[in-house]
Formats: structure tokens, sequence, C-alpha cells
């Protein structure tokens, strides 16, 4: 099994039949307590500076977790609250909650009930109305392709995300998305996303649905069957992008239940309740997200990261002196912050959190290590990740 984590939570096996542990981002501080009956927990959350926490999704894609924690054996209300999140605004659309934390949620309760279709079974009792204007517009979209166009257009009315597309050709039609790259633990949240929009698209048409292709970026699971009953047989995993591939012939299927006066009413709704990403909203932000995209690569250099924001060197090193800080500070601040998250994930092994932070050698993640936080990142692995 590996170093047992320095954060662990110790499921009764009354419940689940076998102890398992589980690793909280060490971000969070958790004073753990079993009872008879259930699992209990205080949870305090340490003050968040984390620039991914400005990316947001709204609270009601949560609200089926609490029936489906309690049919687990599960008490949601201390997990959510260890990750961050008040479970009680989980029935409020217009409420909207870290989008990191939300997918550490979904991953937590995926791992303590050691259900790998957790995010599948977790749409299944997801109505229609939990996703509000969004939802609806979808659902009364005049045609299949209408609805994907919709479904893109207005996605930041629900969810902060770095990439969210359709792609359009004379063969097919993709429908493609990934979570901001710092945001960890993503595949349950992923996997809950897919069969939301399936439930939805496959009121319009069946056929298409049937035809699709569906890639994940995330590893198979050890059963497929879940996946294939609630999608389709034409899977594929360790993809570039997270994909809905629609036949271009089928794309154009009219909906049954169109309802254009209402279609146009979502529209008017979502457009009005729309929100400027994080990224849009914050010079720093922007730039933050595109060294951690880019970091694979190299290091951004200040002429990468003025042609990203539109500026010349000299005007993007002004307003950023005028904050007070450098392209440097930034780049290096990122570094830092990613691999505070990477060593607090003991899925991810050392060579690989030194690949994504843009080291070439492991021994420079070593020494980025010792500068940052005093110690060697296996000994930060050892104490979760923390500082």
């Amino acid at each position: 099994m590996g170093r047992r984590p320095t954060h662990t939570l110790l499921l009764s096996p009354h419940k689940i039949g076998r102890e398992m542990h589980f690793s909280f981002d060490s971000q969070y501080c958790v004073d753990l307590g079993l009872g008879a009956k259930n699992l209990t927990a205080r949870a305090t959350m340490k003050k968040a500076s984390s620039f991914i926490d400005r990316f947001e999704v709204a609270a009601s894609l949560g609200a089926t977790l609490p029936e489906r924690a309690r049919t687990l054996g599960l008490d949601l209300e201390p997990l959510a609250r260890t990750v961050g999140l008040d479970p009680t605004c989980f029935t409020e659309f217009s409420v909207h909650v870290s989008l990191d934390r939300m997918c550490r949620l979904f991953d937590a309760l995926a791992t303590l009930s050691g259900r790998e279709s957790f995010g599948l079974e977790a749409a299944d009792a997801y109505e229609p109305g939990m996703s509000g204007a969004y939802g609806y517009g979808i659902m009364t979209a005049p045609s299949l392709m209408e609805a994907l166009e919709f479904a893109v257009r207005h996605v930041q009315v629900v969810m902060d995300t770095h990439h969210f597309r359709l792609h359009v050709d004379t063969r097919e039609v993709r429908l493609s998305w990934a979570p901001p790259s710092p945001v960890l633990r993503s595949d349950q949240f992923v996997d809950f996303l897919t069969c939301l929009y399936v439930a939805r698209l496959r009121g319009i048409s069946e056929t298409a649905v049937r035809n699709a292709r569906f890639r994940f970026v995330h590893p198979p699971p050890n059963d497929i069957v879940p996946f294939r009953a609630r999608l389709s047989p034409n899977l594929r995993f360790l993809a570039p992008v997270n994909e809905i591939v629609f036949p271009r012939l089928l794309a154009d299927a009219t909906n049954p239940k169109s309802d254009p006066k209402l279609f146009r009413l979502m529209e008017a709704q979502c457009k009005s309740m729309h929100r400027p990403s994080p990224a849009e909203q914050d010079l720093v932000t922007s730039l933050r997200l595109h060294i951690a995209d880019h970091l694979t690569e190299g290091t951004p250099t200040l002429q990468m990261m003025a042609t990203h924001v539109g500026m010349s060197p000299r005007t993007l090193q002004r307003r950023l002196a005028d904050q007070g800080m450098n392209v440097n500070d930034i780049v290096d601040t990122t570094r830092r912050e990613l691999a505070r998250r990477l060593l607090s994930d003991e899925k991810t092994n050392l060579s690989e959190v030194a690949r994504r932070l843009g080291f070439s050698q492991q021994s420079a993640l070593t020494r980025a290590a010792y500068r940052w936080f005093e110690r060697s990142p296996s000994q930060l692995r050892r104490n979760g990740g923390e500082r």
C-alpha cells in the first residue's frame, strides 16, 4: 500500500468491511473521531490563498451528494467541510464554490466508498432543475447542434473551465473540455459531468448518443461495465482530452421536446448570469494559469506571457511593477504552489512532479523544494505536502 499519509481518515470496518486510509490535502487541519454509528469530524480550514480557488462551479452540482453519501454509509458534512465546502449550499444554483474543492470532494467520496463509478452514479439522480436555466436551455433547444452550442456558449454560468469547446467539421462534432491544469483529482467530477450532458442530450437524440464516442483523459477503470451502460460501448481512456464525439450527420437531429419560447427565455437568462472568468478578471491569475499550462514545455518567457495577455513586454512589466511584482516572481510562486499541491498527492511520483513543474531533472526539484519549504520532496510528501 505504500507509506501511510500524515492525515488519515479511518473508516469503521463495521461500515465498509475493511479499513481504508485517505489522505486529505494538507492545506487543511483535520481532527477526526469515530463514533459507533457514523464518522464524525471537525475540520478547520486554513486561510485559502490558492489562485486555483478563483475557479468556481455552481454549488448545485453537488445536489445529489448528500443522498448518495447516505446510501453508501458515509456522512457527507464532515467530508465536505474538510475540503472547505459547506454542503448546505448544494441546493443553490446561484451560489458558486471552488471547482478544485468540489473535485476533491467527489474524489474523497469515491475513494472512501471504494466505488470507481461514483461520479457516474451521482449523476443518475440529478434532476434537470438542479442546473437551472442552463439545463433547461439544453433540453429545450431546437436541435442537438443548437443544444451543444448553447452548452458551450453559457458554460460559465455553471463552471469556470479552462477549456470547453465545440469543433465541427464535415465528419464529426466534438465537444471537449478540461478543468484548469492545477486542479487535481478531477476524474470523478469529469465522469459526473459527462453523464449529466449525456442525460440531457439523450432526450434530444438517443441515436446520436448511442453512436457517439467518449474519450477520457483518466486511466480506464477496473470495471468498465458502468461506463458502457450509461454512455456507450465506444470508450477510450488515456486520451489527450475529455471529449464526446458525434457523427456529423446525427448532430442536426431535431429535438422532439423543443420549446422555442422557453429556449429563448433560457438564453436570455443565461446571458444575464454571465460572469467573467478569473483569468479575464485578473491579470496575475491569467498569467499563473498560462504558466501552469506551459511549464512542461520549459519556463515561460516574458515575451510569451506578454503575447498571451496581448501586451508588449514593456507594458506587462510596468503593469506588474504597479502591483509590486515581476515575471520571475509569478513563475516562482506558481511553481511553488503547484509543487505543494502535487506533493500532497501520492498518486503522482516525484519524477512526474519534476516534469510537470518544468524541471529537466529530479535534482532540480529537490533544490527548489529546499529553497521553498526547507525540506526535500520526500520529506514534504511524508508530511502531506504541508509547509
